[in-house]
């Protein structure tokens, strides 16, 4: 298990979290049986948490990530990226930038994940003109 994405407020953590293996298995469309946990990893960092306070698991979400050495440079590119999602209704849950700054990334609907692609990529790139 390892954490893709980390953000942090005054009062809230957010992590997003990647395994080779499944963390849940879908069951039927009962709300408290949707989902079952199955990756140790994961019922053990949940069982330590909430030593810390209130834990709360997202399921059917994705991340949505901009890369490239060029993005340090590209002033205003994440204002960009978050107008096109916004003016195109794509709601985003999380952000965050690596320390690096190659990257920019957000975590929105895994519903959404294709349709946003395709925005981004209409959007910020199908204009560009190359040097």
């Amino acid at each position: 298990m390892s954490v893709d994405l980390f953000e942090k407020s005054e009062t809230r953590v957010s992590l997003a979290i990647h395994s080779q293996t499944p963390f849940v298995s879908s069951g039927n469309d009962d709300a408290e049986s949707r989902y079952k946990t199955e990756h140790t990893d994961l019922q053990k960092t949940i069982g330590e948490l909430e030593d810390l306070g209130q834990v709360d698991v997202v399921h059917g979400l994705a991340i949505l990530s901009l890369i490239g050495t060029g993005l340090k440079k590209s002033t205003g590119i994440a204002g960009k990226l978050f107008c096109a999602l916004g003016d195109n209704a794509i709601n985003i849950d999380m952000i965050s930038q690596g320390a690096s700054e190659i990257s920019i990334s957000c975590v929105i609907e895994e519903r959404e994940a294709n349709r946003a692609l395709n925005v981004v990529h209409t959007n910020l790139f199908t204009f560009i003109e190359s040097d």
